[in-house]
C-alpha cells in the first residue's frame, strides 16, 4: 500500500503468496525510473519494520519480451472476462 501510494507509479500485479510462500509478495509497478525506485524504497521501509523485506530490482526501460512476461499470465487471465487491461506497452519502455 505504501509502495504503490508513495508515487506516481502505476500497480500492475500483486500477488500474494499462499501456503510456503505466505506472507511473501510479489509487487510490480511502473512509470519514471525516480518514482519507481521512491515507491520500492516507502514500501521496503514497511517490509524491513515487520521482518519482510526480501528483494527487490528497479529495470529501467525493460525489453518487450520482459514486458510480454511479466504481463503475459495476468492478461490470459481476464481475457476471457473482458478483463484485460494491461498489456506488454503498460509497463514503460
Amino acid at each position: 500500500d505504501a509502495a504503490a501510494k508513495s508515487a506516481s507509479v502505476r500497480l500492475l500485479r500483486l500477488r500474494i503468496g499462499e501456503a510456503l510462500l505466505a506472507g511473501r509478495a510479489l509487487l510490480i509497478l511502473t512509470g519514471p525510473v525516480e518514482d519507481v525506485a521512491a515507491s520500492l524504497a516507502a514500501g521496503q521501509e514497511i517490509a524491513n519494520r515487520h521482518g519482510r523485506f526480501v528483494h527487490s530490482v528497479v529495470i529501467p526501460r525493460p525489453d518487450r519480451s520482459l514486458r510480454v512476461a511479466l504481463v503475459s499470465e495476468d492478461a490470459r487471465r481476464h481475457a476471457a472476462d473482458g478483463l484485460n487491461r494491461i498489456g506488454p506497452d503498460s509497463i514503460g519502455s
